[in-house]
């Protein structure tokens, strides 16, 4: 029956997940239910809490109740998503969406736009985050790819180039070395 398949096995996949793209969905909230003139299509509507815990709608769709049609898995990142700059050797936090997708993901860094891959970690349990330490280096077509650790497949990776630069430096220009200081003496320091 519909009520059974809510309680014991329903996934729900936002119908426009490309619309979510700065928050992951956190806690899905189920407030509605409507059968429609066929019976084996159901309605749902869904809300999700944000950050300032005020619900949002994400989804209104027909959708079957056939348990033999698998849930859509697939992955899509949020963070770093293009157009970022993010510091070598600080900590950031790669975040994805994992929609209907529960098994360990493989992160992954470019430094050419995609055309080749750094391993970030070769498997790590699906919460939709990731804190990265940036390595020290330097390019301005970085992406990011999230995918299963096991095959790949579901993937997705930065919509865009973000840049990978320097952090910001500080540089003494005195004393810079040589220099005779007098003990109890006040100097500034630059």
């Amino acid at each position: 029956s519909v009520s059974s398949l809510l309680t014991s096995s329903l996934k729900v996949i936002p119908a426009h997940p490309e619309s979510l793209t700065s928050t992951p969905l956190v806690c899905p909230v189920f407030l509605g239910l409507s059968i429609t003139t066929d019976p084996n299509m159901i309605q749902l509507l869904i809300y999700d809490y944000w950050d300032d815990l005020s619900l949002r709608e994400i989804d209104y769709t027909p959708f079957s109740t056939d348990v033999n049609t698998p849930p859509v898995e697939s992955l899509l990142v949020i963070s770093p998503n293009g157009g970022e700059e993010w510091w070598s050797d600080e900590t950031y936090n790669i975040q994805w969406n994992p929609f209907c997708f529960t098994d360990s993901v493989k992160i992954e860094y470019s430094t050419n736009s995609g055309s080749t891959w750094e391993s970030v970690v070769e498997s790590t349990i699906n919460v939709g985050f990731y804190s990265w330490e940036v390595p020290v280096l330097l390019s301005p077509n970085c992406r990011v790819r999230v995918s299963d650790a096991a095959d790949d497949v579901p993937s997705d990776m930065s919509d865009a180039d973000f840049t990978i630069c320097p952090g910001p430096t500080i540089i003494v220009t005195y004393p810079v070395g040589g220099e005779t200081l007098i003990v109890d003496s006040t100097y500034d320091i630059s």
